[in-house]
């Protein structure tokens, strides 16, 4: 089976588990490429992972995994891409090796390392999702393409992760500030929600 690893990290010859936000060290396998290309466009600092892409329902009902990138704030995919380069490394590995990430159809775990088969260089993750997106590789969803229902339900899903993480305690912790600096509306709508 072919899967796909994105990375900042170039000259990598075998992949080897990291801890994430999982709880456990893992190899993180995509089983599209262009899903690769987004794990080199991080929008938050580590120890958190965030690449908002998803798929509709549709679409997995039809078995299409081209992703679609959507913003949180107007210019995202800029703030987070541009610039950004790495390497998309390719990974043929048997099924025994790998297991599904919950209920992901295009995202695998790996425990052990896995051998890398090749590598593409990213010059520019921005570039080469555009290119991708013109190509109708993948799907960008701009900010002000939303619907007002759309961005009402990205605010209370991110209060709920605030609320759920006591952000409010942390508010220098590298989520928090994100957040704070990116979707200030967010943030005073969560302290306002939580000094009620």
């Amino acid at each position: 089976m072919i899967l796909y690893h994105g990375s900042n990290t170039t000259g990598i010859t075998t992949l080897e588990p990291r801890l994430a936000d999982h709880g456990r060290p893992y190899v993180y396998l995509a089983t599209v490429r262009e899903i690769a290309l987004l794990y080199l466009c991080n929008a938050v600092e580590r120890p958190y992972y965030w690449f908002p892409y998803g798929f509709t329902k549709e679409m997995l009902e039809k078995g299409d995994l081209r992703p679609i990138y959507t913003e949180y704030w107007e210019g995202m995919v800029e703030d987070c891409a541009k610039g950004k380069k790495g390497c998309i490394y390719t990974v043929d590995v048997s099924s025994a090796q790998v297991a599904p990430l919950r209920d992901y159809k295009h995202a695998f775990l790996a425990t052990q390392e896995v051998p890398v088969t090749s590598c593409e260089e990213i010059p520019d993750a921005y570039d080469e999702i555009l290119r991708c997106v013109e190509e109708g590789k993948m799907f960008l969803q701009r900010y002000d393409q939303l619907s007002d229902a759309a961005r009402e339900g990205q605010k209370r899903s991110l209060i709920a992760e605030l609320r759920e993480k006591n952000m409010i305690e942390t508010p220098e912790d590298p989520y928090a500030r994100l957040i704070r600096e990116k979707m200030p509306e967010v943030w005073e709508r969560y302290v306002s929600e939580a000094s009620d």
